[in-house]
């Protein structure tokens, strides 16, 4: 049973978590209806954010499974310029660089990206591969359950 903490954080203005204690509401969802299998269920909401923005300020909202100083440690800018950087050396190291791809092989590729995980279990193991530079990664197929911190 893997447990991750969900850590919150807001840049760029004064901000705030407004809670709301157990509320809940019912969603209703249309394509599994269609699919005839369980189309509501009940939604937790413990609260929301808020934050005052200005003219020409950015404001950010990140949700993080890392630890604080590793989510903090770039600006809006530079995280959003890595993450670009990342999505574009998945489609080289996926794609051939000589031929087009169509767009929808790109979206493939980068949606399989959310499945990869790195798997936590053996620590000796995966610092052993690391020592080596071999980066060990699984994949899902289905929700994994966390908790926020």
């Amino acid at each position: 049973n893997l447990e991750f903490k969900l850590r919150l954080a807001m840049t760029g203005g004064s901000s705030s978590l407004c809670l709301e204690k157990n509320k809940t509401r019912e969603i209703f969802y249309s394509v599994d209806a269609q699919l005839g299998i369980g189309s509501r269920c009940l939604l937790w909401t413990p609260g929301s954010f808020e934050i005052e923005l200005a003219p020409g300020r950015e404001a950010t909202l990140i949700a993080s499974t890392e630890p604080y100083n590793a989510i903090l440690c770039m600006s809006q800018k530079e995280a959003l310029s890595a993450e670009r950087d990342r999505r574009r050396h998945l489609l080289y190291i996926a794609l051939p660089e000589e031929e087009t791809s169509p767009q929808f092989i790109e979206e493939l590729v980068l949606s399989a990206d959310q499945f990869l995980i790195t798997p936590v279990g053996r620590f000796e193991d995966a610092v052993r591969n690391r020592a080596t530079g071999i980066d060990i990664r699984s994949i899902i197929d289905g929700p994994v359950k966390s908790h926020a911190a």
